[in-house]
């Protein structure tokens, strides 16, 4: 039975469930509940469930029912700590991980993360990782800490540990910038020997925070005024296309700024090489030759003084091997065999300025039944320079092997001469330069029957010959000059187009050999307007920045109401300095009209190291960067009376240490202008002007 309405519990019952309940520490809760119903049941003073009959008895526990309690409460609380909880905690999963942190020097940073569950700390390494070390006082999903430049690169992360669970976020990286005024880390350096038609790069490096920005320029009269180039916002190079030797002693510089400050680099120099990178003229032909044969293969460069190697592949091309010995444009493969037919030839031509690769051609070997001669490789038309070794080459098939006849005709093909002794597929022989012009023609002969080759054509140039992209004439140097003369032709020009073109000729100081930036000149242009010839005389001080009338930019024309120039006009002009002033003088002999200029050099100072008598491709300025123009074309203009003085002796081109130009086109490679050789005299030659039709 129970009394006073609420359930008794004995000592039995506790004796019989305590020790199963501590097993667990979650039913120390339990414990504490049987405890303290206990206690109430002393205050009531209703023991008889524990066996107590005496009525006395139960007075006196009624009197220690408070120290009981007590002792009971001390009891359960010992139980809960007592006996470990034996149930399994979850560990913590890292909801938000710390991001990295850009922040300037001095400013506060902030990483955060959260976990499900768990107490955080956070914890940074000073090394990438290879140790850490606890944040003192960081105990928040927040990290908030003042940044100094020291801590650049300092890692950070949050650790999460719940019992014995330990569970780290991602790493996340402080990156702290200090703001700074540009340096010049790497300077610009000069470039030297740049080929036409290459790209000219100049570098620097800078530091500075925020990033500096670069504004660069380009100066064509030694530093004394720049413009600006146009380009990226924070380039830190640039380049720029070397079109003419007259770019040499150019000179660029850079200026870099942000809010702190701002720095210029040294002004770097570019040196133009005359010399320009070879390409094939001339490409080799594929071969088929019969079996016991002599197969030759013949190629040419732009630069006869390039160095050649040829190249043979047995492997479909995979890989090439030098052909030992074969270091001319000429390759003679004697007595071929079956095991050859396939192979792969190239040949390769270098010089100082850069390499060209010929087209890949085939070997092809074969056995024969009878027949008559058939032509397998014409032989190619041939420019070489005077005194020169001239070859020309051919191949034919035939049963039996056909025997050469090599011929020669001196009026276009009317009449033709056996030559001499000229009897294998290839003729070589040396040249003059009365041979321009000649056709030279191949007959291949067997039991059979015969057959000829087509005609092929020598041309006679100038073996010296330099090729660029804007003059062809003659250049004297290695003197002082102080004066210029000469008298030329104003040629036809022929236009077909709207396109704009021009070429110009004149004579002038200056210009010619590397380091001469400036050219004081006086000539005449025939150009194609709108479609229409236009023609004109002109002078110019180009480089010069203080003439007037902007003659450093661009040529100055002369009025033509009153200088009218047509074509075939015969001019007369000439450059002259004395007493600091310089005479620019031009006449049409056929309009019957002088026009002269004088420029006070004042502080300008020419290197006058040489003299010319030039057809140019005339150039063009876009966003202040000078390039060139389309070349006009015209008739044939002959120089004669081409003289100078320098300031040790007078006389014409030829007294002189003389170099001819060439002009060719830089995308195409084809000749465009081409000078003949000097009259007896040295006075005297002619521009022959093959440039397309515009």
């Amino acid at each position: 039975m129970h009394r006073g309405g609420r359930p008794r519990l004995g000592l039995r019952f506790l004796s019989e469930k305590l020790p199963g309940l501590l097993r667990l520490r979650q039913c120390s809760l339990w414990v504490i509940y049987l405890l303290v119903t206990l206690s109430l049941n002393y205050e009531h003073g209703t023991v008889t469930d524990f066996g107590v009959c005496d009525k006395s008895l139960a007075k006196r526990f009624s009197r220690f029912r408070t120290v009981g309690r007590i002792l009971l409460c001390g009891v359960a609380a010992s139980l809960l700590f007592a006996f470990p909880a034996s149930a399994t905690t979850v560990a913590p999963t890292v909801t938000i991980n710390p991001h990295n942190v850009s922040v300037e020097a001095g400013q506060r940073a902030e990483f955060m993360s959260v976990a499900t569950n768990g107490v955080i700390s956070w914890a940074v390494s000073q090394d990438h990782g290879a140790t850490w070390s606890s944040v003192a006082n960081a105990r928040k999903t927040r990290l908030r800490i003042i940044a100094t430049s020291q801590m650049n690169g300092w890692e950070y992360k949050a650790i999460f540990k719940d019992g014995t669970s330990i569970v780290p976020s991602s790493v996340a990286t402080l990156t702290v910038t200090v703001r700074s005024a540009p340096v010049i880390v790497t300077n610009l350096t000069d470039v030297s020997l740049a080929p036409v038609g290459s790209l000219a790069t100049f570098s620097a490096a800078i530091s500075g925070e925020p990033k500096p920005e670069s504004h660069w320029y380009f100066s064509t009269n030694g530093g004394r005024s720049w413009k600006k180039i146009g380009g990226s916002r924070f380039a830190e190079s640039i380049s720029v296309r070397v079109n003419s030797p007259v770019m040499t002693g150019n000179m660029y510089r850079a200026i870099f700024k942000n809010a702190l400050g701002v720095v210029t680099t040294r002004s770097a120099t570019l040196t133009v090489s005359s010399l320009l990178a070879p390409h094939v003229v001339s490409q080799p032909a594929s071969q088929a030759v019969q079996s016991g044969g002599q197969a030759q293969f013949v190629a040419a460069s732009s630069d006869p003084a390039a160095a050649a190697q040829w190249f043979i592949s047995t492997d479909s091309g995979q890989t090439w091997t030098q052909e030992a010995g074969a270091t001319s444009g000429m390759l003679v493969i004697p007595n071929v065999n079956q095991s050859m037919n396939g192979d792969l030839l190239k040949i390769e031509f270098s010089n100082a300025s850069g390499t060209a690769v010929s087209n890949v051609v085939t070997l092809n070997v074969f056995t024969p039944t009878p027949a008559a001669p058939q032509i397998t490789s014409q032989p190619n038309d041939l420019v070489v320079g005077e005194g020169a070794e001239g070859s020309f080459m051919a191949s034919a098939t035939g049963s039996p092997l056909p025997t050469a006849q090599w011929y020669v005709s001196a009026n276009q093909g009317s009449t033709w001469t056996a030559i001499l002794n000229a009897t294998n597929s290839t003729y070589s022989f040396p040249t003059d330069f009365s041979m321009s012009g000649d056709e030279f023609k191949v007959v291949f002969t067997n039991n059979l029957g015969s057959v000829s080759s087509s005609a092929a054509r020598l041309t006679l140039g100038i073996p010296s010959l330099v090729q660029n992209y804007n003059w062809s004439g003659y250049v004297a140097s290695g003197q002082t000059f102080t004066s210029v003369s000469g008298s030329w032709n104003v040629p036809q020009v022929t236009c077909d187009s709207s396109r704009m073109s021009s070429t110009s000729e004149w004579v002038g100081i200056d210009g010619g050999v590397p380091g001469s930036a400036t050219v004081e000149q006086t000539g005449t242009s025939a150009r194609c307007i709108n479609g229409a010839p236009f023609y004109e005389a002109w002078w110019q001080m180009y480089g010069d920045y203080s003439a007037p009338d902007g003659a450093g930019w661009f040529d100055v024309g002369l009025p033509i109401a009153s200088y009218p120039v047509q074509a075939d006009d015969q001019m007369t002009g000439s450059v002259s300095f004395a007493n600091g002033v310089w005479a620019m003088t031009i006449t049409d002999n056929s309009q019957g009209w002088t026009y002269t200029k004088f420029v006070d050099a004042g502080s300008f100072v020419a290197s006058q190291a040489s003299a010319e008598w030039i057809v140019e491709r005339s150039g063009v300025t876009n966003s202040g960067v000078p390039g060139l123009g389309v070349m006009a074309s015209t008739s044939p203009v002959t120089f004669s009376g081409a003289t100078a003085t320098s300031t040790t002796q007078s006389g014409s081109i030829s007294g002189f240490t003389n170099q001819p130009f060439g002009v060719i086109d830089p995308s195409t490679w084809a000749t465009y202008a081409t000078p003949g050789p000097l009259s007896s005299d040295g006075s005297s030659f002619q521009v022959v002007v093959t440039c397309p039709i515009s």
